[in-house]
């Protein structure tokens, strides 16, 4: 009778100490799963402080540095693509892109610029067509074909107007059109320099 009431007390032993065992495994998963998400929650918290600075005052030659707009002077250009477009008033136009090729610091930019064909703006549309050669004496379908590919010399200047949310901006406009053999510098012009002494 002694042996087996030594055997199940020996049993009865072991098994609490593998019950024990299994409920501290349990217990320390458990701390592990809540330290992990105490842990990926504090990561969370984590907020970066950044002040965003006012930029309502940029001006042109901080664009020029960024790249946002083109210094003023001329340029060699090719056609990239032409396309129709449609006026708010209901006119169709063309819109010419093109890419810059001379001055080199600035080959591969692009710049947009409009032909219209209201009977006030053909003046200006003609003589923009004459420098890439396009003869315009009679009527012809449009063809993107007939533009693509073709070289001009383009000047650029800068026009201050309001952005859509009422901020100053400075824009770059295409304000003439000459034939290809126009000279172009080999450097990019000058930038705009403002200069903070000049009193207004």
């Amino acid at each position: 009778m002694l042996p087996i009431l030594k055997h199940i007390v020996g049993e009865a032993i072991l098994f609490r100490a593998i019950i024990c065992t299994s409920i501290q495994m349990e217990a320390e998963d458990v701390r592990s799963v809540i330290n992990k998400r105490r842990n990926d929650t504090s990561d969370e918290r984590q907020v970066v402080k950044i002040i965003i600075p006012n930029m309502r005052d940029v001006e042109a030659a901080d664009l020029e540095q960024m790249g946002a707009i083109l210094p003023e002077g001329k340029y060699r250009a090719t056609i990239a693509d032409v396309e129709t477009q449609t006026s708010q008033q209901g006119n169709e136009y063309l819109r010419f892109t093109f890419v810059i090729s001379m001055p080199a610091d600035h080959a591969g930019r692009k710049i947009t610029d409009n032909v219209h064909f209201t009977q006030a703006s053909l003046p200006i549309s003609k003589a923009k067509l004459a420098a890439i050669g396009y003869v315009s004496e009679g009527d012809r379908e449009f063809n993107p074909g007939d533009f693509q590919g073709r070289s001009l010399t383009i000047r650029v200047g800068h026009r201050a107007g309001i952005n859509k949310d009422g901020l100053p901006r400075t824009y770059m406009d295409v304000t003439l059109w000459e034939k290809a053999g126009a000279q172009v510098s080999d450097t990019a012009p000058a930038p705009v320099v403002i200069d903070d002494d000049i009193p207004f």
